[in-house]
């Protein structure tokens, strides 16, 4: 399997976010509640 991950989108949208966090230095608790809620506004309970 040949995987470029420089070009893949989630990993390009998820490294953006990361260096966000760190420049606003977001605390982990604070960070895991940011992802929480975003991932129930993302996916409705009958994603899975």
């Amino acid at each position: 399997l040949d995987v470029n991950w420089s070009n893949n989108p989630k990993v390009v949208i998820g490294k953006k976010i990361g260096i966000e966090a760190l420049k606003n230095r977001i605390p982990p608790e604070q960070r895991e509640k940011i992802r929480k809620e975003l991932a129930e506004r993302k996916f409705n309970r009958d994603f899975f």
